[in-house]
């Protein structure tokens, strides 16, 4: 894989003259979740919820849910029927690779397939900035590098992000996420804090996002009018926070002590990798990662992209998962 390049089309208005019905798939996920709450915010849509798990509550009457199988075909069809936009958010983040492989690849081929058999020209696909791989990464654009994932779960979601940019749908590459039911960011970097030291001087500059935030984004990419047929976007906050700033941050609301930068970041990569974290995990928050979002700023400049930090009360949440 080496092409992740986005489109260049002009946004133009569409002919769409009511607001759509939507089919999303991982309405219970981390970001699925907080897909379904911005889209019951907006009038007269009308959203069907797929997935192997149901919400236990519907979130609104114009609200259905479809129990299914991503992987089985004609459970994809029979949801597809009617939908006039689909939300591709359901990925599978750990475990068995070949279970990774499957839903995440396999799945997202059903579901294009359906998707062009129902003439369903408009999906949007939730991927992940770490289809880039390693940094540094500075201001980048989504034509500004091609797909380098690191690992078994980025591979496969390379893979649906090039297979729905094929398709002619719309891409979303978020950064780091934090937010209520982070299970991996936040609770990570405290873990990481834990072994006393960190790469780098601290002015390594990272972007991030909100979950609420990127929830809002998702849904306004759905719901606008513009061409984004085979264009992928950034979605993070607006402007950068320096490692330093994000440690001093998760110091100061948890009272961990702040690890001490290691410019020679070898001892520092050593002590990290021998409390268990992957190369990928320390280059993810010790090299620049940041990303350029004027594409989205641009098309959409009303949007609120969020804070650029978590909050306190998000820090301690965090903490307290960990102990």
């Amino acid at each position: 894989m080496t092409d992740a390049t986005s489109g260049t089309k002009a946004a133009v208005p569409s002919r769409r003259s009511s607001r759509p019905r939507i089919l999303l798939l991982g309405p219970t996920g981390f970001v699925g979740r907080r897909i379904v709450a911005s889209l019951m915010t907006v009038p007269d849509v009308h959203l069907t919820m797929f997935g192997r798990s149901a919400p236990m509550v519907l979130p609104d009457p114009n609200a259905t849910i479809f129990q299914g199988d991503i992987l089985d075909a004609t459970s994809i069809d029979n949801a597809l029927t009617g939908a006039d936009v689909v939300i591709h958010a359901a990925s599978v983040v750990n475990g068995d690779p070949d279970r990774i492989r499957r839903v995440n690849e396999d799945g997202a081929r059903l579901l294009l397939d359906g998707c062009a058999r129902h003439g369903i020209r408009k999906v949007v696909y939730l991927s992940t900035a770490s289809v880039y791989g390693n940094g540094p990464h500075r201001e980048l654009a989504e034509s500004g590098a091609g797909y380098s994932p690191q690992s078994a779960v980025s591979r496969s979601r390379a893979e649906a992000d090039r297979m729905t940019l094929a398709h002619g749908g719309t891409v979303v590459r978020p950064p780091l996420t934090f937010g209520s039911g982070d299970r991996w960011f936040l609770p990570g970097l405290l873990k990481m804090m834990g072994s006393g030291l960190w790469p780098g001087d601290g002015s390594e500059r990272l972007s991030l996002i909100d979950v609420e935030a990127l929830g809002r984004a998702v849904t306004a990419l759905a719901l606008s009018e513009a061409d984004t047929s085979g264009r992928a976007f950034h979605v993070a906050a607006r402007g950068t926070v320096t490692v330093a700033e994000l440690l001093i941050s998760a110091a100061q609301a948890t009272g961990l002590p702040l690890p001490v930068f290691e410019h020679d970041d070898g001892r520092a990569r050593d002590a990290l990798q021998t409390a268990g974290f992957t190369d990928h995990q320390v280059n993810l928050l010790s090299t620049d990662h940041w990303f350029s979002t004027k594409a989205l700023e641009s098309l959409l400049p009303a949007l609120d992209f969020g804070p650029r930090l978590p909050s306190p009360a998000q820090w301690r949440a965090a903490y307290r998962g960990t102990r």
